[in-house]
């Protein structure tokens, strides 16, 4: 039977956003248009010159023109592309941000590009994976009451404005899973309102996969002796946020049994990974990091 592959790949920018990486891609996350965009009527290119390491993967990206307020949303996405090129090397990439023709009443930027005004869709469920543990609880109960609600400018609005008054450094954005008709709430940092820098403010995110390659130090746990009486194996995922400098300084729990969690949580305080750098700059980072046991 012969494999056919699919030619025209779907679009996973924004309507407004046209991208070339540059080179030949393995994937790459869409570029959406920073939230405060309209607001500030600000447009342009940026363009981004890449670092790749032997694999492919970016691991460093410097800015070398563009708006200073779009510059953040361009390096967030570059850092978690991976190209289909061998060989440390260096590509550019150029992103072109250009402002819709019109806007929905009170629709912001977040409005997902592949959802018209005219679509009738709900919002299925809220995401709060990855954030802050003390963050949680508290867009949890104040987002619960959009849950099931049809989608429209006054309701996307709404929770723009929500989860600015619990942390004015995240923006909601909204996914359509599988094409289906409920979307999915999920939350990323964008830069604060009014801010100027060309460097971001927050810690950048960084794919679990292209941070383990800057792992330089792993510290392998030591099997919890209750854990193995139990017969108890499996694995412990981690949030984790590492210093300009490569340290772990802040570690939540994603999912794992509890007999294996402290033992895991002990080994990753112990990891440093090489430095993240943008513009030439160590910057700090927010991943993922996983621990496996293994009954011997």
């Amino acid at each position: 039977m012969a494999i056919q592959a699919q030619t025209v790949s779907p679009r996973i920018d924004a309507l407004t956003i046209d991208v070339d990486p540059g080179g030949p891609v393995l994937h790459r996350p869409g570029v959406q248009i920073p939230f405060d965009m309209p607001e500030k009527k600000v447009s342009g290119k940026v363009v981004v010159e890449a670092q790749l390491n032997e694999q492919g993967e970016v691991v460093d990206a410097n800015v070398l023109s563009g708006p200073l307020e779009l510059r953040r949303a361009a390096l967030q996405a570059v850092l978690q592309w991976h190209y289909a090129l061998t060989g440390a090397q260096r590509v550019r990439a150029s992103i072109d941000f250009k402002l819709p023709p019109e806007l929905p009443m009170q629709v912001r930027s977040d409005f997902p590009s592949t959802v018209s005004a005219a679509t009738t869709r709900r919002i299925g469920r809220i995401d709060l994976t990855g954030l802050p543990e003390a963050l949680v609880p508290l867009l949890s109960k104040r987002l619960a009451e959009f849950e099931g609600k049809v989608i429209d400018g006054n309701v996307m609005n709404q929770i723009r404005q929500a989860v600015k008054s619990i942390d004015s450094h995240y923006v909601s954005i909204f996914v359509s899973e599988n094409g289906g008709e409920e979307l999915t709430v999920r939350m990323t940092l964008s830069s604060s309102p009014g801010s100027s820098q060309s460097m971001p403010s927050g810690p950048i995110r960084v794919g679990g996969n292209v941070q383990s390659a800057n792992l330089l130090k792993r510290v392998e746990p030591v099997y919890p002796a209750l854990a193995l009486q139990a017969r108890i194996s499996g694995m412990v995922r981690f949030t984790i946020l590492v210093s300009p400098t490569g340290n772990v300084t802040r570690i939540t729990v994603d999912s794992g049994h509890p007999l294996l969690i402290p033992a895991a949580q002990e080994a990753v305080k112990q990891w440093t990974y090489r430095p993240t750098h943008l513009n030439g700059q160590p910057v700090e980072v927010q991943t993922t990091a996983e621990v496996e046991f293994k009954l011997p």
